[in-house]
């Protein structure tokens, strides 16, 4: 069941935050109360008290003008005596209203907006609601002549890492996930990759103001707000033309400075619609596009020279290109390592030849050759006959490599559902499918040399669901790894780690109800932790998908890294149910239902 944020019905109030530039707050009120929506919507302002007797005349006259505010469903005034700062008003004034109403939008008092600009929050507010990576709203873009949208960009809304805050909107379930006291602030700093991580994805400029604020340099509020973005993986909802100008950019505002290059004639604005993608994907041109302009000290180089040239891709990356691969996945590296040397075709641990010879007893032949699809990091092994476009594949775990439901698609024309709830995979399939139709290069696992090689119709036969697979069909609380750059969140929280997201997971039984599946052919699982669970339910019903190629996860204990004993436990039950190991790798193990007296029997 799809997890629904309570909210009051109706539109959404605005919390509307002001200090000391009456003429600015007017022209803020003006256009807010010109909106569509004004007439519908209840303002609450939140005016601070004057830091000095030098600011006490600018606060008196602004809350002189805030005395005759129409054109609203009602008006709530919040006048304080004592001042407490930017920040600390932002974050209250947002917290007491998204816990009364379940919405808020929040407009500063430098920020004029279009007509539209309520309607767009209110239904950016009820289309987004349910997707559990989104975390804001927001209403500002920069300007077409520093910031273009491609031509062939098929939406009027795009997703980004890093929160915007000139007039933006959220919802009680993420707010609530901003601690903004951020005390795992140390450990972040202190960490290369989470820091470098970071730069990359929301701006070395956000690290360097996230720093100050924290060091108690900067009264700033929203630094914070994108770090939470950052820790949970989510991204913040923008149009393609701004439906906001901030007037603070003439240089009365206290951090913006002077930037006439961001200023906007929302005249020009016409949409009456908008147009959204079905899932929010962070579009790479997009994404380049706008860190360009936010953090203009980073160097942007090409996705490849051949996308410029318009020559194919290397069908295989270099040497030099794969040790450039394998040096920004360190851990995933030394895993690999220890798979090909210590357990390729054995076991880790002290005792190899005993757990060899338990993997020999649960080993057959398989019925048809083998052959693997996909990457070497994101392959997997399947019978080289037996496949064909009525069978039907679940795929469970993307992350940023789906090479091998691409490969399947293409040689067999398989039917294939993917399911994975992380921002960061459904942001790469939705990139990957619209490079593909455009025919660009589609990168795979961000990789600079490493292309998917298919053709738009071959993505057809892809249907991505972000949804977990689970042993109940229930909301999860998805948590990151440790390595922040790392992709792969888990809902046994597998490395025991903080935060995280929420997700709808489903049972392999409730998939196939709501897809109109009769019976699954291949079943893959790479789920972080929650194979067993899966299977152990598995196990217990009449469901026996045809070849099962499962990634067993050990987590933290030692007991599973020498000795595989719950996985070697697990593979015995699949055992018993008529499951044969066919081929096995470190941690990936493929199974083929041999069984052939029970292939027939109802399924659940």
């Amino acid at each position: 069941m799809t997890q629904t944020t309570a909210h009051e019905p109706g539109t959404a109030p605005v919390a509307l935050f002001v200090y000391n530039r009456a003429d600015h707050a007017q022209a803020t009120i003006e256009a807010l109360r010109a909106n569509v929506l004004a007439s519908e919507t209840d303002l609450h302002v939140f005016s601070d008290g004057p830091k000095s007797d030098v600011d006490r005349e600018g606060v008196d006259a602004v809350r002189t003008l805030l005395k005759d505010i129409e054109g609203f469903r009602s008006v709530t005034v919040n006048a304080r005596a004592e001042n407490i700062g930017l920040a600390q008003s932002i974050i209250g004034g947002v917290t007491e209203i998204v816990e009364r109403h379940g919405r808020v939008i929040v407009i500063e008092d430098d920020l004029v907006t279009h007509p539209a600009t309520l309607t767009y929050f209110n239904r950016m507010l009820d289309r987004f609601e349910n997707h559990a990576g989104v975390f804001s709203i927001g209403a500002y873009s920069h300007p077409a002549s520093v910031m273009p949208v491609p031509a062939d960009y098929g939406y009027d809304v795009y997703a980004i890492p890093r929160m915007q805050c000139w007039g933006w909107a959220t919802w009680r379930d993420r707010w609530a996930k901003a601690d903004f006291a951020v005390p795992e602030f140390d450990a972040f700093n202190a960490s290369a990759s989470a820091t470098a991580a970071y730069a990359h994805w929301i701006g070395a400029d956000s690290l360097a103001t996230l720093r100050a604020c924290m060091r108690g340099e900067k009264d700033v509020w929203a630094c914070r707000w994108v770090y939470t973005h950052f820790k949970h993986h989510a991204v913040c909802i923008c149009p393609t033309q701004s439906l906001v100008d901030n007037t603070g950019l003439d240089g009365s505002g206290s951090n913006c400075g002077v930037r006439p290059e961001f200023k906007h004639t929302l005249e020009t604005l016409k949409i009456e619609d908008w147009r959204t993608p079905d899932l929010a994907f962070v579009d790479p041109r997009l994404f380049e596009a706008f860190m360009a302009v936010m953090d203009p000290r980073r160097r942007h180089e090409p996705m490849s020279g051949s996308a410029h040239r318009g020559l194919d891709p290397e069908p295989r990356p270099s040497m030099t290109a794969r040790a450039a691969y394998w040096a920004r996945r360190p851990r995933q590296l030394l895993r690999r390592v220890r798979e090909r040397t210590g357990f390729a075709g054995g076991a880790h641990g002290p005792n190899p030849s005993e757990v060899e010879a338990r993997h020999r007893a649960l080993a057959a032949p398989p019925s048809s050759p083998l052959i693997r699809l996909g990457t070497d990091y994101g392959g997997w092994w399947v019978p080289e006959k037996g496949l064909s476009p009525d069978d039907v594949v679940v795929s469970a775990g993307a992350g940023e490599d789906i090479s091998f439901d691409v490969e399947l698609a293409k040689r067999f024309g398989c039917r294939l559902i993917v399911l994975d709830p992380t921002p960061r995979a459904i942001s790469h399939f939705e990139a990957t499918k619209e490079a593909i139709a455009a025919g660009r290069p589609a990168p795979i696992n961000n990789s600079k040399t490493e292309f998917y090689d298919a053709e738009d119709g071959d993505l057809e036969r892809i249907a991505f669901r972000p949804w977990g697979l689970w042993n109940e069909t229930e909301t999860l609380t998805f948590h990151p790894p440790a390595n922040a750059g790392s992709v792969s969140h888990s809902a046994v929280n597998l490395q025991n780690t903080d935060g995280g997201f929420d997700a709808e997971c489903v049972t392999l039984e409730e998939l196939m109800r709501r897809e109109g599946i009769e019976n699954i052919r291949v079943l893959k699982m790479d789920i972080e932790g929650a194979e067993f669970a899966v299977i152990d339910r598995l196990v217990h019903s009449a469901l026996r998908p045809r070849i099962l190629l499962v990634e067993f996860h050990p987590g933290d204990s030692n007991t599973e890294r020498l000795g595989k004993v719950r996985t070697l436990a697990t593979l015995r039950k699949l055992h018993d149910e008529g499951y044969r190991l066919v081929r096995y790798r470190g941690w990936d193990y493929a199974l083929e239902y041999q069984d052939t007296d029970e292939l027939s029997r109802p399924r659940a």
